[in-house]
């Protein structure tokens, strides 16, 4: 039987191109990442939901993120591909629309930043170059 604390599993090589411009993988995601943030309405997800203004909020959430949180991530290369930063952008609009009324600022900036995520999505493109390494 094989060790498995001792097999050394790595990512997938990735191909990456955004907008047209092959990048590297990281790149990539920090790129997606910043057009995010610095959009107009991505105010509101720029630190997490403060208890102080939202009392029961993570009572609420049960999945807190928000972009501080995802740059941090970012920075420690949590994040391997780009489908899962665009999970956490997503869930971050959902959680949102999750705990404020469709009549609050707050909804229309995560619907509006959630339409603008998507279309940035779909100018990302990733070719996976290699099969992970399989544990057997």
């Amino acid at each position: 039987m094989r060790d498995v604390l001792n097999v050394g599993w790595k990512p997938p090589a990735l191909e990456c191109t955004y907008r047209g411009v092959q990048q590297p993988v990281q790149v990539c995601l920090r790129t997606l990442f910043d057009v995010v943030a610095g959009h107009e309405d991505a105010w509101p997800f720029q630190q997490a939901v403060s208890v102080s203004e939202a009392p029961d909020y993570y009572n609420i959430i049960k999945s807190p993120v928000d972009l501080s949180l995802m740059r941090s991530r970012l920075h420690s290369q949590h994040y391997v591909t780009p489908e899962q930063l665009l999970a956490d952008l997503y869930l971050m609009c959902e959680n949102c629309r999750l705990y404020n009324s469709d009549t609050s600022v707050y909804w229309e900036c995560a619907t509006r930043l959630e339409a603008f995520v998507r279309n940035r999505a779909a100018e990302l493109s990733v070719v996976r170059l290699s099969a992970p390494e399989a544990l057997s």
